[in-house]
């Protein structure tokens, strides 16, 4: 109730008195605090629900992006494994390539040649395969920087073997002079220095 004077003349409210059409009863005012109460009590279970659902969605997004990092981890590690796996068959694939040409130059130790030589003028396709003339050029130019690398070409003495047939007939000629007694002497003479 206000307590403004009512100037109207109207003195009812100044009285105490309130009039009906906005009059509630003391019931239907308790009916609705309880109602009140109640709706109020529910919205704070409903907070309180809403906010664990919040917190286990978050708990399971943690757990999504644990597994989601524990993923791109495994992903990246395969990858580079399998880079690594490439890398490796390639680099087997054009040592042997390498050794098998450099064996055929004469080379003596193919495996430190190729760790020596700089692959990059090798044009080398997707399948490991290699400019066959390509890589010989590199092995002449490694014969030429590198040739302890390489056997030695031995050009064998003319006549030096005892199969030539020049050989055989001077050394028939010289004996085929001799008697057998000068024979025995000669060889008698080769074995007591020999």
């Amino acid at each position: 109730m206000s307590t403004e004077q009512v100037t109207s003349g109207d003195n009812s409210e100044a009285s105490g008195q309130v009039d009906k059409k906005d009059a509630v009863t003391y019931e239907s005012h308790q009916k609705l605090l309880g109602e009140k109460k109640k709706a109020s009590g529910e919205v704070a279970d409903l907070r309180k629900q809403l906010q664990e659902i919040e917190q286990s969605r978050l708990e399971e997004q943690g757990k999504i992006k644990e597994v989601n990092e524990s993923l791109k981890k495994q992903l990246v590690d395969k990858d580079q494994k399998l880079k690594n796996m490439v890398q490796d068959f390639g680099t087997r694939s054009i040592k042997s390539k390498f050794e098998t040409e450099a064996r055929n130059a004469g080379c003596l130790d193919p495996d430190k040649l190729f760790k020596l030589v700089d692959l990059e003028s090798l044009e080398i396709g997707d399948d490991f395969s290699v400019n066959s003339e390509q890589l010989k050029t590199l092995i002449s130019e490694s014969q030429k920087s590198m040739p302890f690398f390489f056997k030695k070409e031995v050009v064998p003495a003319k006549d030096a073997t005892p199969n030539s047939k020049d050989a055989v007939k001077r050394v028939e000629g010289s004996l085929s002079g001799l008697k057998f007694n000068e024979l025995q002497q000669m060889l008698a003479q080769k074995l007591a220095k020999g």
